[in-house]
């Protein structure tokens, strides 16, 4: 976790991602000291106390996702954990950062056979053969973390995306 946490933290820093400050390695686990932008709160709590987004500050979230999700991929890491609850949102500028890096992993080009994450968030391909790419299952998350936010009648669930008809192409 914590080559993870450096890799996504190395210069130059991405502004929608929450910066590693510093970290101490003991004997059996790591303590990573991040930055805490105030005044913030998550995005989900965010939603919930001042209702869902606008098209308009859904577009300027989604924006800055899709830029800390680029980021983290050009330093060879897959956040694996998108949701709103994972992302900082500050109250006045609206400006985002991605954090909650403790399912992430390396990147690589072959399917990742055990997941990491919020289940609600995984990928159809999960449910059907229990495993999944790395790019595809970023995006889907992203896709169900905009229909999340913009939604008022409730998240999209597992059971949903488990019973849906879903092409091969998938």
């Amino acid at each position: 976790k914590a080559m993870v946490g450096c890799r996504w933290s190395s210069a130059p820093a991405c502004p929608n991602v929450l910066r590693l400050l510093e970290w101490f390695d003991h004997r059996r686990r790591y303590t990573m000291i991040l930055e805490r932008p105030v005044p913030c709160q998550d995005l989900q709590s965010f939603c919930e106390e001042n209702g869902y987004l606008d098209e308009s500050l859904a577009k300027k979230v989604l924006l800055q996702l899709i830029s800390a999700l680029k980021h983290c991929e050009s330093r060879g890491v897959l956040h694996r954990d998108v949701k709103p609850e994972n992302l900082l949102i500050s109250t006045e500028s609206h400006d985002i950062k991605l954090l909650d890096f403790g399912c992430g992993d390396l990147l690589k080009d072959s399917a990742y056979k055990y997941f990491a994450g919020t289940l609600e968030y995984a990928p159809p391909e999960w449910f059907r053969q229990r495993r999944y790419h790395a790019g595809p299952a970023t995006v889907w998350s992203v896709g169900v973390t905009l229909y999340n936010i913009l939604r008022t009648e409730g998240h999209l669930q597992k059971q949903t995306v488990q019973e849906t008809e879903i092409t091969s192409r998938c």
